[in-house]
């Protein structure tokens, strides 16, 4: 996903145009129309979904709701201004937890970056509001799901034949269709990890190993 950092372009069709928001009068600056608007961009097409307030995001079927937040994914808060509540969309992730998040805000900014921590419940500065979690859209949980998938099949084939390039005779192993102990269940590879004395590639495969659920 690319993530936007910065308020250029915010003027192309799914903001205005193809934003049903927009369209009945309610451009930006507004956190609906936003969001609306940056999950359209993220996916390419029209999300067929949100007409109503920012609160009503956290209920559509097309949304589902997750534990932790995800690029791409939508945070929706209640209450606030007419109890319309906010919604904002999670452009990246760190390490730590925390989270930027790009919105608008009705009556006040076109566009914001806002790092939130998870310590003090992803607090937004505005005490009206209460945050109500969490949602990805069931298109972008799919896209997710496929970078996932050919990631680990390209860690498996860098695995393999960083595995081959200091044992190559265990090629027929790794190979194998005996049933064996392969690549897929981890057997050969701990077993190698083990007795391998380049620390540097122990460590190496067990993280990228332990990154993409290779055990």
């Amino acid at each position: 996903m690319q993530e936007r950092r910065d308020e250029n372009n915010l003027n192309n069709e799914w903001y205005t145009s193809r934003n049903p928001y927009y369209l009945n009068g309610y451009g930006l600056p507004n956190c609906t129309t936003y969001a609306w608007g940056r999950i359209s961009e993220i996916l390419g097409e029209p999300i067929n979904t949100c007409n109503g307030n920012a609160i009503t995001f956290a209920y559509e079927p097309d949304f589902i709701p997750i534990s932790e937040p995800v690029a791409g994914s939508i945070m929706v808060w209640s209450e606030g201004y007419f109890n319309c509540g906010h919604v904002a969309v999670v452009e990246h992730v760190y390490k730590d937890g925390s989270i930027d998040i790009s919105d608008s805000s009705y009556g006040g900014y076109n566009f914001k970056i806002t790092r939130l921590y998870p310590n003090n419940n992803y607090y937004n500065g505005d005490s009206t509001l209460s945050f109500e979690g969490f949602f990805l859209h069931k298109k972008i949980e799919e896209r997710l799901e496929k970078e996932h998938e050919i990631e680990k099949e390209k860690t498996k084939k860098f695995i393999k034949e960083s595995v081959l390039e200091v044992h190559p005779f265990l090629e027929n192993f790794i190979n194998n269709s005996t049933g064996m102990p392969g690549l897929e269940n981890g057997f050969l590879i701990g077993a190698i990890c083990m007795q391998n004395k380049k620390k540097s590639f122990r460590k190496l495969l067990s993280r990228i190993g332990g990154k993409y659920g290779i055990n």
